[in-house]
């Protein structure tokens, strides 16, 4: 699977597949009831305009209270951009396997 970075993410490399995203988390939310799931914004994204989610938020569960342990962490996601993070497309994390993180130490928020 091919390699990006956040920052250089465009629209036309939905269209070649499963890709790679790689860049430093902003924030995290959680929203919805039951089930509840997961949005995860990166630095290099401006507007949000790609993100990761899941469904499964206790795939993150290792990153404590609230997934506040991602924030400030450089990390990989892996699969399809979809529609269904946000308007503009994310990736959709259904398995622990499409997830990475690379950085051990997490920024102070």
């Amino acid at each position: 699977m091919p390699l990006y970075r956040v920052s250089d993410y465009r629209a036309e490399l939905a269209k070649k597949g499963p890709l790679i995203l790689r860049d430093t988390v902003a924030r995290v939310s959680v929203y919805g009831n039951f089930p509840q799931s997961l949005r995860i914004s990166f630095k290099e994204s401006p507007g949000d305009a790609v993100t990761a989610c899941t469904p499964s938020p206790d795939i993150f569960s290792q990153f404590g209270d609230g997934y506040k342990g991602l924030i400030g962490r450089t990390i990989e996601v892996a699969g399809d951009i979809e529609g269904l993070c946000t308007a503009d497309g994310g990736v959709r994390i259904y398995q622990p396997n499409q997830f990475r993180a690379l950085s051990t130490e997490a920024a102070v928020p």
